[in-house]
């Protein structure tokens, strides 16, 4: 805030917000941005949800568990998610799949969603084919 640089933090806060605002404006930076987190924290866009989660479940489980590993007990943090299987992965909501018509709803209830195209070493294929599909399908749909 003190450099009027934008502030993406990894959990809703409000407290945390205004903080970063007040002392922003104390700086004199009328026009700080604070992006608090308000969906998935990983979105990935492919026509066959359920396919892409056989293909990369192991991979996406490792990534979370790995990250949370590395995270002490009183961290607060949106990215710590608590997931021993797969499916729990699948229903912690963190981890999105996404077909591009899901993404777009997305996109419109929460006003963003972060993509990911290379987590956890995945296929660059993969990651590929989300960002065509987000340029090919989400973005005019957004836009139109």
């Amino acid at each position: 805030a003190r450099l009027g640089l934008s502030f993406v933090p990894t959990l809703y806060d409000d407290a945390l917000a205004e903080a970063y605002y007040t002392e922003a404006r104390a700086q004199g930076f009328e026009e700080a941005a604070c992006l608090m987190p308000s969906g998935p924290g990983l979105v990935l866009v492919t026509r066959d949800p359920d396919a892409l989660w056989d293909e990369i479940g192991e991979h996406l489980l490792y990534d979370a568990q790995l990250y949370g590993a590395w995270q002490h007990p009183d961290q607060r943090s949106s990215w710590h998610v608590d997931a021993a299987t797969i499916g729990d992965l699948r229903e912690g909501g963190q981890h999105a799949i996404l077909t591009p018509g899901e993404c777009v709803d997305l996109v419109r209830e929460t006003g963003a969603a972060v993509l990911h195209p290379l987590v956890a070493g995945i296929d660059p294929a993969i990651g590929w084919e989300t960002l065509e599909l987000v340029v090919d399908e989400v973005m005019p749909a957004l836009a139109g």
